[in-house]
């Protein structure tokens, strides 16, 4: 059997639907140099041998991870995610991703109690408070949720946070496995773009009807609380980049770092330069949105020009200059 991540092999993303694509989570791999290998099994992309790839992130869709009928790829990704938890690989499920991971380690997907839609927060268990992910996040983050299925755990798994409307919102199998019920790669952008989907209002009204607002937020709700809510995707994202990273992170300077939170302060637009993936530079115009310490390393929350927020490694800047 396959065994142990080669940093020359990409990590593979898996989008099951044109407009679940990878949106925050994308930005975080691309400025933490992590190579990417992107496929659309619903456009009738074949997926790669485990050898292949160094991990594996399977995002969202609408369809469910039982319905192998109507969707026969469903039964090869259960069984990579499965090769790749098993070679202990970092692996991680996102909302049906999740779900088709704890199926292919055995436990059960199924209908949830009650439907669950809009930015919700999650309450973390011991467990959860001192993971390397969600840790970074706070006790109770405000992340974003669209599901009507939920799983079990899979055997072996540490179950990390619930919320009010889901018992089970994320899990580790080991320490490179991650399950996730909710969608941490969503920001104010790709939330946007969901619910302008054509019958996206009608479809939630009648689910509020059924469940309540305990469960269902109004698009207004959601649209306002975005900005709040994508401050914790931005976070946990970049905590998921680092089971991913190319090198360890190198301590900066003080001097850069005073710099840099001076820009902060100030609000001053500037121009920044930072290698990514495959060492390619990216530029990007905008503020400093915030200074973030993640675990093994920190990170410069960067708000584009475009409003888009981008977790900027600090050992990865190239050059920074005014705009």
């Amino acid at each position: 059997m396959y065994k142990g991540p080669d940093r020359r092999r990409p990590v593979l993303i898996v989008q099951h639907a044109q407009h679940e694509h990878p949106a925050a989570l994308r930005r975080a791999l691309e400025t933490q140099g992590v190579q990417t290998l992107w496929i659309h099994p619903y456009r009738g992309d074949g997926y790669p041998d485990v050898s292949q790839i160094r991990g594996m992130i399977s995002l969202g869709g609408p369809m469910g991870a039982n319905d192998e009928a109507e969707h026969p790829w469903i039964t090869r990704e259960c069984e990579l995610l499965r090769q790749c938890v098993e070679a202990e690989l970092p692996t991680v499920g996102v909302c049906l991703g999740g779900q088709m991971m704890a199926r292919a380690l055995g436990a059960e997907v199924a209908r949830n109690e009650v439907a669950e839609v809009g930015w919700y927060p999650i309450q973390l268990n011991a467990q959860g408070k001192k993971d390397r992910i969600l840790g970074v996040a706070g006790t109770q983050p405000l992340v974003y949720q669209w599901h009507y299925d939920t799983f079990q755990l899979p055997k072996g798994a540490v179950l990390l946070a619930k919320s009010t409307a889901c018992p089970r919102q994320a899990y580790r199998v080991g320490e490179k496995a991650y399950g996730f019920q909710f969608h941490p790669e969503a920001d104010h952008q790709l939330v946007q773009e969901w619910l302008d989907l054509i019958g996206v209002d009608a479809e939630l009204e009648a689910e509020r009807l059924k469940h309540g607002a305990v469960a269902i937020q109004d698009t207004g709700t959601q649209r306002n609380r975005a900005i709040q809510g994508e401050k914790s995707s931005l976070k946990i994202t970049t905590a998921i980049g680092q089971l991913f990273q190319v090198r360890p992170y190198e301590a900066i300077s003080r001097d850069f770092h005073g710099q840099l939170e001076a820009l902060m302060t100030h609000r001053t637009l500037i121009v920044i330069e930072l290698q990514g993936s495959d060492r390619r530079p990216i530029q990007l115009k905008g503020t400093i949105a915030a200074l973030t310490p993640i675990p093994e390393g920190e990170f410069a929350m960067f708000k584009a020009e475009n409003t888009v927020l981008w977790p900027i490694r600090l050992d990865y800047i190239t050059s920074i200059k005014l705009a």
